[in-house]
């Protein structure tokens, strides 16, 4: 899994509408924040995390 800036730099420069995370890693559980302002600093959309089950629709 890449950085979460990297992510959030994806996420931007392929101007996705909502970003979805998912798969996340045990050292990320319960670090949600932190994550989340390292993608911020590239990308200002749409941030949900996914857990097993859970169905998103555009």
């Amino acid at each position: 899994m890449p950085p979460p800036s990297i992510i959030g730099w994806i996420a931007q420069q392929t101007q996705v509408k909502q970003l979805v995370l998912s798969h996340r890693m045990r050292r990320t559980m319960g670090n949600e924040e932190q994550m989340l302002s390292a993608v911020r600093q590239h990308y200002a959309g749409p941030i949900q995390f996914a857990n097993d089950l859970d169905c998103f629709t555009p």
